[in-house]
């Protein structure tokens, strides 16, 4: 205890009595050394709780239940047995006693151990099947691999974790500490420079920890290239944050214009957790996944979120449109979801009917099957691309209300095998025919004076259906030329008709024309064709109403060698034997449960965690999050809402399709965006001028690569604005650069150090270096060098990684004055002590010379 301390404690336990007391208990606690060991005990917990996953620590209980039981199995036997040696041979020497005793407990430590690895540890020892001993084993299991940053309650980047706030705050702790320590106890003389060096670095290496965790920034920020070899690319006057996300809202205020978007920053949306991930369902709706028994291997586990998200100053979007975050899935793809909805009063419903089918093996004739369906087929029959459930060997068609005409095409027997067919009808004069055809198939129908010959035959058709209200749906199709010759009453006519199987009324002509380009029509109405595809097992449903009113629900079979059985009204729902064969194994369906109206949305499905890219767990590149636009009710106007997924994206400026438009009901265009905050450059701009991959020989691996950058001041920047001139730098793997600041040859060497170290302080200083670039276009132009179509090989672009270090010098300084100080105070200042001494001891010594010659 030094001096300075002993006069400090004296002087408060003689001043500060009565109501200074706490201001002495403070001082104490603050002077005191074990407090110092108390909070870098907690920074050394607090960083292993970031790695170390909950359910190992939940383990520790159990591990040392176990542990404990472990010793007391050898203490039992041990103790006992050292006892009674020791009793024993109380008579002999120490080194037999000791020998004795260490036999004793080696041969019965050894025979206890094996009792316990082969008798008592396999029952203790906790399997996956959960046998064995494990307290909170569902937690174990549950968090085995989760870190506490990653529980719901914290939701946090390693990064986040560290700069959270208890770590501030000990630090912030640990700091006072030190200085009031270091003033209190320790003699400011020479002698005690290098302790004071030490805390003083200490001290300074917490302060600029604290403000460097505060200031940090890091990111990217991808910069295009120019269309023109000889100019820039845009000016890029920002960069993409690497963790903090921000919804991009815009509105269109007039048709042609483009979108103005705003950032609204969300500083605590999860990262790791499912939320709300029935966002945008009605409350208690029924969904086709539950319908289905569809197993979601990660779910919400009932986890909720709802974060609004305000406008700022100088909000480009109308105030009463509101905006909050009501989901959050952080690794899914996006699927259709259909939920049962009330039947819609202004427009035609859209019916849900669900088909199961069972296959029995060796079925009793005409018995219904008792076991559990094999598949289910989901059909919406409002929608035809919804409506058809098809696959290499069979397909399934439900229909409400179709044309008798076309059932009566469907039901047709054609009295031979066949697997492509057609019906051709000429109503003027009551001709039809049913014609078995193939591709390349011509057949001149008689004394009609029609020829028709099939140029094609598709399961898909050669260009996808865009006609609305068919969007995604697919139909067999045959294309048939269709010629008539010239009679006095009505010229030639000469065109290739496009047949749907399940369309008809899609059906076309194509007409030559002079242009080389044919014309589409509807069909000729002088002549009727009906496409049948048999080439495969078709079943048909529809529902209708019978002769009395009833609803019934009527079915076709058709077998892939073209015979045809036409059930008028299903039994119970049930359509047995759809492949009769002499073995009785028959195949089923039967129609299950139906909804009046199905409506569909879009809603993340998450992926299962083994099939998860790990390299981007903890960031947002696979996430998709919930957003409720809202309007709050006006006038006649009620109050509006509607929920829409939007996916991550990693560079908004420029990745336009993952843009999401909703339309409010008063006509209102309002374009949403979920991806990485940006930060603006602090008074500049960068552009790519140009770029080069620098190969190995014979065009190996890349070697290196560079992009030229121009520098330039940002006029528009509402900041303070650096004082710079325009300049370019090579950016490489190890030449980064440095801005708004820059060594400057012109100027002073002193100025340019002095700016230097204070750029090092100032959170507006950035590195940027390379981190990416457009690989492939480089090897896409690099072809097309070779085959002499440019002259040099391009990018589209290049990405350069940005950061600051703000106050590393003063981190650096600190270490400094520690490295200075150890060596002081370990090996200087004993020498200075030992001097002193040896100074004192002589002079001591003189002055009792005097005192004898006196």
């Amino acid at each position: 205890m030094s001096k300075k301390w002993q006069r400090n404690k004296a002087w408060e336990d003689e001043n500060l009595v009565g109501p200074m007391v706490p201001v002495r208990i403070i001082l104490r606690v603050f002077s005191s050394i074990p407090l110092a060991v108390v909070l870098l005990l907690f920074v050394s917990l607090y960083a292993t709780m970031a790695s170390i996953p909950v359910g190992m620590i939940a383990r520790i209980p159990t591990l040392l239940i176990v542990s404990a039981f472990y010793l007391a199995l050898l203490a039992i036997f041990i103790l006992p047995a050292l006892y009674y040696t020791r009793k024993a041979l109380v008579k002999k020497t120490p080194p037999v006693r000791f020998l004795a005793m260490f036999a004793i407990v080696l041969v019965l430590g050894v025979a206890l151990s094996l009792l316990w690895r082969v008798g008592i540890w396999p029952s203790l020892k906790y399997h996956d099947d959960g046998s064995g001993f494990m307290l909170m084993s569902g937690i174990v299991e549950k968090y085995k691999s989760t870190t506490i940053r990653r529980l719901p309650a914290f939701e946090m980047t390693e990064t986040q974790f560290y700069a959270w706030w208890p770590m501030r705050l000990a630090l912030v702790l640990f700091v006072i500490n030190m200085v009031v320590a270091t003033v209190r106890r320790i003699e400011f003389n020479f002698k005690n420079l290098g302790v004071l060096s030490v805390h003083t670095g200490i001290v300074i290496i917490a302060l600029g920890s604290i403000f460097y965790q505060r200031m940090k920034l890091e990111g990217d920020t991808l910069l295009p290239a120019s269309n023109q070899a000889s100019i820039p690319g845009p000016a890029q006057r920002a960069f993409y944050d690497r963790e903090d996300v921000a919804l991009y809202v815009a509105q269109a205020r007039t048709p042609n214009a483009q979108p103005r978007f705003e950032q609204r920053r969300m500083s605590r949306l999860p990262l790791y957790n499912a939320y709300g991930l029935e966002a945008g369902l009605p409350e208690g709706a029924t969904t086709l996944s539950q319908v289905l028994q569809h197993e979601w291997l990660d779910t919400d586990e009932g986890r909720t979120i709802s974060q609004p998200i305000p406008a700022g100053p100088g909000t480009l979007v109308d105030p009463d449109i509101r905006f909050r975050v009501v989901g959050f899935a952080p690794y899914a793809e996006l699927q259709d979801e259909w939920y049962e909805a009330p039947v819609p009063a202004t427009s035609e419903p859209n019916p849900y009917r669900k088909i199961d089918l069972y296959f029995t093996r060796g079925a009793t004739p005409g018995v219904k099957p008792d076991s559990n369906a094999i598949f289910m087929f989901p059909f919406f029959l409002g929608e035809p691309a919804n409506r058809i459930r098809f696959n290499d060997l069979m397909a399934i068609e439900y229909t409400r209300g179709m044309e008798q005409q076309r059932w009566d095409d469907l039901r047709t027997q054609f009295g031979a095998p066949f697997s492509h067919g057609i019906i051709v009808e000429i109503p003027e004069t009551g001709f039809r025919v049913v014609l078995p055809i193939d591709e390349g198939t011509r057949i001149p129908l008689g004394k009609t004076g029609w020829t028709i010959s099939v140029e094609q035959l598709a399961q898909e058709p050669p260009f996808p259906i865009i006609t609305p209200g068919y969007e995604n749906a697919t139909s067999s199709v045959a294309v048939i030329n269709m010629s008539k010759a010239a009679t006095e009453t009505e010229p030639a006519k000469n065109f290739s008709r496009w047949v749907f199987h399940r369309f008809p009324e899609l059906n076309q002509d194509l007409t030559p024309s002079a242009s080389g380009r044919p014309v589409r029509t509807p069909p000729d109405p002088s002549i009727r064709v009906s496409y049948i595809d048999a080439s495969k097992l078709q079943i048909y449903l529809d529902e209708t109403q019978n002769a009395s009113g009833e609803d019934i629900t009527r079915a076709i079979v058709r077998q892939p060698t073209g015979e045809v059985r036409v059930i008028d009204s299903l039994d119970e729902g049930w359509l047995l034997d759809l492949i009769p064969n002499e073995q009785n194994d028959r195949l089923d369906l039967h129609l299950g449960e139906t909804w009046a109206h199905a409506e569909q949305i879009k809603r993340p499905l998450p992926t299962p965690f083994e099939q998860r890219d790990k390299s981007v767990a903890g960031s947002y590149t696979k996430a998709f999050l919930g957003i409720e636009v809202s309007v709050p009710a006006r006038g006649a106007q009620p109050e509006w809402s509607q929920v829409v997924w939007l996916p991550f994206v990693q560079y908004v400026a420029i990745q336009t399709q993952q843009r999401t438009k909703v339309t409010l009901p008063d006509g209102r265009n309002i374009m949403l965006a979920f991806g990485r905050y940006q930060h603006p450059f602090p008074g500049f701009a960068l552009s790519l001028v140009d770029f080069e991959m620098i190969a190995y020989d014979f065009r190996g691996a890349p070697r290196d690569y560079q992009s030229i950058v121009r520098v330039s001041p940002d006029p528009i920047y509402p900041g303070p604005k650096p004082n710079f001139e325009e300049f370019q730098h090579v950016v490489k793997l190890n030449n980064p650069l440095r801005a708004p600041y820059h060594w400057n040859p012109d100027k002073a060497w002193i100025i340019n150090m002095f700016t230097r170290l204070r750029a090092g302080l100032d959170p507006r200083q950035f590195k940027l270096s390379q981190s990416g670039w457009d690989r492939q276009g480089w090897q896409q132009s690099q072809q097309m060098v070779d085959e002499g179509l440019l002259d040099k090989p391009r990018v589209s672009f290049t990405i350069l990684g940005v950061g600051n270090n703000p106050g590393i010098h003063v981190i650096a300084f600190g270490s400094i004055l520690i490295s200075i100080g150890i060596p002081w105070a370990f090996y200087f200042k004993p020498y200075l002590v030992r001097r002193e001494k040896e100074r004192l001891a002589v002079l001591h010594k003189s002055d009792k010379a005097k005192e004898a010659s006196a």
